[in-house]
């Protein structure tokens, strides 16, 4: 755990970032990437992406067509579990205030909450490098090298996980 956050203040502070900035930067990230997921289920509410996407383009309607032909029970099926699921949960007594409390329809916010955790989940690799790029673009301290998004995609510090120590037969003896 210690290497982690060792590895994490390093990144930090050869981007320009003083230490003590640092958990701002991650508190920063943590409501970015909220209003991220909160701003996805308003378009999906809204504007159903999904169900737009598979009914109104013709490549995506054909193939929709051909799973809905080709494997029509299972698809059936498929179909109203998903339907009869969200009917639940929007019937649930702990659910159902939230909708209330927002002012939206009970069954077509189930929906758009499936629609989102798809269309949230196939975005991340397009959000994620933009978050930490903007918040290291605005705490970086004045004599730091800005840095692009870009450069910050393909830096392998960024896009490599965190190292696990191991420990040596030596270090294992001595305790």
């Amino acid at each position: 755990w210690l290497m982690v956050v060792a590895q994490v203040k390093d990144y930090f502070a050869s981007k320009g970032i003083e230490p003590s900035r640092i958990p701002m930067a991650i508190l920063t990230f943590k409501v970015t990437a909220y209003l991220t997921w909160c701003g996805t289920l308003f378009l999906c509410y809204r504007y159903r992406p999904i169900k737009t996407f598979f009914t109104h383009w013709s490549g995506p309607r054909r193939l929709h067509d051909y799973f809905r032909t080709k494997y029509s029970v299972r698809y059936n099926k498929t179909q109203d579990y998903i339907n009869a699921k969200a009917e639940k949960l929007a019937q649930w007594k702990y659910f159902r205030p939230i909708p209330r409390f927002l002012g939206v329809n009970p069954q077509r916010f189930t929906i758009a909450l499936a629609e989102n955790i798809i269309l949230y989940k196939v975005t991340l690799p397009i959000t994620v490098p933009l978050q930490v790029w903007l918040i290291i673009a605005t705490m970086q301290s004045t004599n730091a090298e800005p840095v692009s998004p870009i450069d910050l995609f393909q830096e392998q510090a960024f896009l490599e996980p965190p190292s696990i120590p191991t420990f040596s037969e030596d270090e294992e003896n001595s305790k």
